[in-house]
């Protein structure tokens, strides 16, 4: 995703026509950032102006998502990603003998 998608794809906030919800907005943001950063070298300019947006991008996104939900204009907050804790045992599934 890059920035004239961005603003073309329908199913976003930055189309003209709007339609989109602000998460779906916020993941295609952090989709291009992310992106930008995957793509491009640690030295490159791109790189680090996406680094500085990418962080500024979960701030600002985030409190719009959260006042959203707080006024009731939104279901419900977005969720957050559990993440698994040291002590809890990954599953692994167990091999069958050949």
């Amino acid at each position: 995703m890059d920035l004239k998608t961005q603003c073309t794809v329908p199913s976003t906030l930055g189309h003209p026509n709007g339609g989109g919800t602000t998460a779906q907005f916020q993941r295609d943001v952090l989709l291009m950032l992310s992106n930008a950063l995957m793509y491009n070298s640690s030295e490159h300019s791109v790189y680090t102006m996406a680094k500085e947006m990418h962080a500024e991008a979960l701030g600002q996104l985030g409190m719009l998502l959260a006042a959203q939900a707080h006024a009731g204009l939104v279901e419900t907050a977005p969720a957050r990603r559990k993440r698994r804790r040291e002590h809890e045992p990954r599953h692994v599934p167990h091999k069958r003998p050949h």
